[in-house]
């Protein structure tokens, strides 16, 4: 027969305890914890300060309270937010055809001021438009899908 012999040693060498209880390790660990505390701490607020830029969340909000009244408004905006796509992307492709046909149509200062008459207005306007109906569109919940009759497996 064979004997094993397993050593069991303390997790604390007899002789170290008192290095594990100096006071310069209690402060560092007593540090350490309040980092721990700390990080925590700013981890909420960031948590905090993120819910509260979420424009999602006010949007969805502004739909629900006006689900009574435009209960079409969100897919309403959804249906139209491509077509204000598409539009500033012809203005902005009419824009870069005429700039690079004719570059001194901004060069001088009386083209300059034509140019942003005919295009900068129309630019800005449609930004805006696009700024207030795309988010909406996004915070927009998805159409509720009836359900269709499952066909019969084969």
């Amino acid at each position: 027969m064979h004997y094993h012999q397993i050593n069991v040693t303390p997790a604390i060498p007899s002789g170290r305890a008192e290095v594990y209880a100096s006071p310069a390790l209690q402060e560092s660990i007593e540090l350490m914890r309040q980092l721990v505390e700390l990080n925590k701490d700013q981890h909420q607020c960031l948590k905090t300060m993120l819910a509260n830029q979420d424009q999602s969340a006010r949007w969805k909000g502004y739909l629900s309270r006006q689900s009574q009244v435009l209960p079409e408004l969100g897919d309403s905006c959804k249906r139209a937010l491509p077509h204000l796509e598409k539009a500033l992307g012809h203005m902005v492709q009419d824009l870069t055809d005429r700039i690079n046909e004719e570059s001194d149509c901004i060069e001088e200062e009386f083209f300059l001021q034509e140019f942003l008459d005919r295009y900068g207005t129309r630019l800005n306007q449609i930004g805006t438009l696009i700024n207030l109906v795309g988010p909406m569109a996004d915070a927009c919940p998805p159409r509720e899908v009836k359900d269709q009759p499952q066909p019969p497996p084969t």
